[in-house]
């Protein structure tokens, strides 16, 4: 009966490994085993890396900025087609955070829509402040400030510096009192006043003849 041959490569490949020591046998042997699984794995690692690239565009590449439709010409409209633009006088004494209250608008609050502005000049011109109707009923206004300057403040500063050493404040008896910086828990240098423009006008004039 003839022996079955083997290949010619694995013949040659046998032969040339006996003719090693048994070392270099074993590391030929172990060589040749890495080469033939090798093809797997590239295979293998091949579809993951496909799959990478898919869910992230080309490796080490950001992905584009996201996409905005510039503004359409029916999305503009001349001013006071949206909102009206209305002034108010707070009567003498009113404080800007007053406004803030819903209520304080309840006689006029059902001309108002939401996005009016509205700009308010105290009588006594103490303060300006301009605000945005958030949402409004017949009967009450939300209003949100914008922007809020201390015109009396300002007025008087420019006219004596030594008005930022003090304070003018609201305390809990309902009056404006005004009190010197760094004396905090003493007698106010003066108190009584109705109104805060009343407190700020005194002490200008205090400051500028107590000399």
């Amino acid at each position: 009966m003839k022996s079955a041959t083997q290949p010619k490569s694995e013949t040659s490949d046998a032969a040339a490994i006996h003719a090693k020591s048994p070392l270099d046998a074993a590391l030929q042997l172990s060589q040749q085993e890495g080469e033939k699984k090798q093809p797997a794995k590239t295979q293998d690692a091949a579809p993951k890396e496909e799959a990478k690239k898919g869910s992230t565009g080309e490796a080490g590449k950001v992905a584009p900025a996201r996409a905005v439709p510039p503004c359409s010409p029916n999305r503009i409209k001349l001013t006071g087609y949206l909102h009206n633009d209305w002034d108010v006088t707070p009567p003498r004494g009113t404080e800007v955070d007053d406004l803030k209250n819903p209520d304080w608008w309840k006689h006029i609050a059902s001309s108002f829509k939401p996005h009016d502005h509205i700009e308010a000049i105290c009588e006594d011109g103490s303060w300006y402040a301009r605000f945005l109707v958030v949402s409004c009923d017949r009967t009450w206004a939300n209003v949100h400030l914008l922007e809020h300057h201390d015109l009396a403040a300002a007025k008087f500063k420019t006219r004596n510096s030594e008005f930022e050493d003090y304070k003018v404040e609201w305390t809990t008896l309902g009056q404006w009192t005004i009190i010197k910086k760094g004396n905090e828990g003493m007698p106010p240098l003066k108190d009584g006043f109705t109104t805060r423009i009343d407190a700020l006008t005194w002490l200008d004039e205090h400051l500028r003849t107590r000399g």
